[in-house]
């Protein structure tokens, strides 16, 4: 049956040793006041015999989480699963070749919801295929965004890069060229031609929106 000192009892459902507080209180039973069957097989039991028992009893543990009343919470779920209806009726099937779900929404937005993933992972994919278009796309938008003068073209950035022997312009060093602003943007400067020079990625970094760490002159290539 146990030893009273030292706190253990075997429980005669699972025949384990555990703890005596592990067994309920019933103070007409036994030596110890407590049940010769532990608190986990008598849940179990009750489950087994109640199987709505541990859904029930997950909606009020959730319900309390939210401090919420049980009918509150299943109000709160029945209204959610109202609006989750009425958008799935705003949705129409059709036949889809290169998606896995057939569902599809006519409206633009619910449609970016449902596959945002996708899109996601199809404009990674396209900016790895295409690392100049990509960084092209970034700096328009930037530019934009900014309201600046957005003229410099292709062909004009390679004629640049040659004219400095595709060397950083402050630092001389051979490496991966970024189109630095003498004046930057933040001050006024423009994404024109003659405020462009090629930089490494550290020299235009540790440069940020301060002056050029070393005097350098644009070149006006046609």
């Amino acid at each position: 049956m146990g030893d009273r000192r030292s706190g253990m009892k075997q429980c005669k459902k699972c025949g384990r040793e555990k703890l005596e507080t592990s067994f309920p209180k019933r103070y007409d039973r036994g030596r110890t006041g407590r049940e010769h069957t532990c608190g986990m097989c008598k849940k179990r039991a009750h489950v087994a015999r109640h199987p709505e028992a541990k859904r029930l009893e997950g909606v009020r543990r959730r319900a309390r989480s939210k401090g919420l009343s049980v009918e509150d919470y299943l109000r709160e779920q029945e209204a959610w699963k109202d609006r989750i209806r009425a958008e799935k009726n705003t949705l129409k099937v059709r036949k889809c070749l290169h998606r896995k779900c057939p569902v599809i929404s006519a409206h633009p937005k619910v449609e970016y919801r449902i596959f945002r993933q996708y899109y996601l992972n199809k404009s990674k994919d396209w900016g790895r295929r295409n690392p100049d278009k990509a960084y092209a796309k970034k700096q328009r938008r930037r530019f934009r965004l900014a309201n600046v003068n957005n003229d410099l073209t292709a062909e004009q950035w390679a004629g640049i890069q040659r004219a400095f022997n595709y060397r950083c312009a402050y630092c001389g060093r051979r490496a991966k060229l970024t189109q630095d602003h003498v004046t930057p943007i933040s001050h006024g400067g423009h994404h024109t031609l003659s405020n462009i020079v090629p930089a490494c990625s550290s020299c235009n970094s540790s440069k940020h929106t301060g002056p050029p760490p070393r005097p350098v002159q644009t070149l006006l290539i046609v």
